[in-house]
């Protein structure tokens, strides 16, 4: 048995629910066609059911990656799909596999608003052509 208890992500769940919501469809519309009130009542209620928890689905993962980018960091979790990591875990990936102290100074660095302007500025070119 897998130590790894992961949890399933709610954009996956969302994605899951949406592939639900197209059977839950066709569901729908056989059941129109067949004049059969109980099947077409089955697929209608499914199909918004299936709709509405893959909206929550998605929503919760924006909700969950925002709260990971109040740390500051604009380049973390850039993806719905991809799970937040934690800061423990990515000093402990560059101590084992990059050799890399916590402390250590990384490449990326983050400039604040207004830092550096001057530079940006005169870097650009002073007229497009095409």
């Amino acid at each position: 048995m897998s130590k790894n208890k992961r949890q399933i992500s709610h954009p996956y769940l969302g994605y899951v629910f949406l592939l639900i919501s197209f059977v839950m469809l066709g569901t729908l519309v056989a059941g129109l066609a067949l004049a059969s009130s109980t099947a077409a009542w089955i697929g209608g209620v499914g199909l918004v059911a299936s709709l509405t928890l893959s909206v929550v689905g998605f929503r919760l993962g924006t909700l969950q990656l925002a709260k990971a980018r109040e740390g500051g960091d604009p380049t973390h979790n850039i993806s719905i799909w991809s799970e937040p990591l934690r800061q423990d875990a990515i000093d402990r990936y560059l101590a084992s596999y990059r050799g890399q102290d916590a402390a250590a100074e990384t490449t990326v660095r983050t400039l604040a608003r207004g830092e550096d302007d001057e530079r940006l500025v005169s870097a650009a070119p002073s007229r497009l052509t095409a």
